[in-house]
């Protein structure tokens, strides 16, 4: 069999591999009593002063409201400074560089969220099912979309290796927060809010997961995103690189 058919059946395996395996690992846990889920978020007076921050020549001035701690689980994800997100770079935001849709408590514990659909665009987090019953069981102030800004590199690092279904904690203080290219945003102080404005926003001084979620099957993912990437580039030298430098 030619190498070049051997690559193209071994960049099908890849692709199919990377398919499966994200399918699997990104499908959510069974609902189950837990006890690291079981808390409320926690909202305490805070003492921390207004600051600033410049990033990428965008002065951000920063006001805390108050302290906050979350523990639950990350059911749907935005990565701010992802390709496919344009509008936080439009906006000349990157603070938030990313948004963590997340449950708790019964939420997290007692309804089946693998009944919904949660879905996330570049500033919201979206949830439907047609299941009358887990619709019923379902608390919406136990759900809430956090627009995340790390305090240092190292946790937009750790923000950016955050899978669904991850179980995790996160703390630090809600702010409002505006920068010199846009208006200013302001975070929820209540689980309660819909709609606009609704939105936690977290400036994190601590994070860490409390236990990772299919963390073999999202690494095949990954082995497998990398695969059909090498194989891909290998195809196309073969077919345009080498056939050129062959007739020069």
């Amino acid at each position: 069999m030619k190498p070049i058919k051997l690559s193209a059946i071994a960049l099908i395996m890849s692709l199919a591999l990377w398919f499966i395996a994200f399918s699997f690992a990104s499908r959510l846990p069974r609902p189950a009593p837990n006890p690291l889920l079981h808390s409320e978020p926690e909202q305490t007076s805070t003492v921390v002063k207004p600051f600033t921050r410049t990033i990428e020549n965008h002065l951000y001035e920063i006001t805390p409201v108050f302290d906050y701690r979350l523990r639950g689980r990350v059911v749907s994800l935005s990565d701010a400074m992802g390709l496919t997100n344009i509008t936080h770079k439009a906006a000349g935001d990157y603070l938030n560089t990313h948004d963590f849709c997340i449950v708790w408590g019964d939420d997290a514990e007692v309804v089946d969220l693998r009944k919904f659909s949660i879905t996330h665009g570049d500033w919201t987090c979206y949830y439907f099912t047609r299941d009358g019953d887990e619709y019923r069981k379902f608390r919406p102030e136990a759900f809430s979309n956090n627009h995340v800004l790390p305090d240092t590199p190292k946790l937009a690092a750790l923000f950016r290796d955050v899978r669904i279904g991850d179980e995790v904690e996160i703390a630090g203080q809600l702010v409002n927060y505006k920068t010199d290219h846009r208006g200013a945003r302001n975070s929820s102080v209540t689980r309660t809010g819909t709609g606009n404005g609704a939105c936690e926003i977290i400036y994190v001084t601590e994070f860490r997961f409390l236990k990772r979620h299919n963390e073999m099957l999202y690494r095949l993912a990954a082995f497998g995103r990398l695969a059909s990437l090498v194989l891909l580039i290998a195809l196309l030298v073969s077919f345009f690189v080498i056939p050129f430098l062959r007739k020069t």
